[in-house]
């Protein structure tokens, strides 16, 4: 064999052990990662010269775009995004101190120590 067969072996029996060595550690993956894992494969499957066929990915993302629940989805997220820019915007604008944050355990601050200050 060449140079460059050996290689490819030598890269592809590491590949085998490490994959061999994740499935002995790591528990079985739930059915939604199971289905994940075929849809990514089938995307990231590479043509006859190992390159991506980048047309199955305008065309899924072509058919994403026009879906109703991904337009609703990003439409909200846009908006929440937006709405943080400019609260952060304001707020250096002005010197105020970021807001704590909202329903997160990491915030110390509540109503009872608001009022004894």
């Amino acid at each position: 064999q060449s140079i460059l067969g050996q290689l490819n072996d030598t890269d592809n029996n590491i590949e085998n052990r490490v994959a061999a060595k994740l499935e002995e550690v790591l528990p079985d993956p739930s059915p939604s990662m199971k289905r994940m894992g075929r849809i990514l494969g089938l995307l990231f499957s590479s043509t006859n010269n190992n390159e991506v066929d980048f047309m199955k990915w305008v065309t899924i993302f072509r058919k994403l775009v026009n879906s109703p629940q991904i337009q609703q989805t990003s439409s909200e997220i846009l908006a929440q995004l937006g709405e943080r820019a400019l609260s952060r915007t304001l707020r250096a604008a002005f010197g105020l101190p970021p807001t704590p944050l909202a329903y997160s355990e990491q915030s110390t601050v509540t109503e009872d120590t608001v009022l004894k200050v």
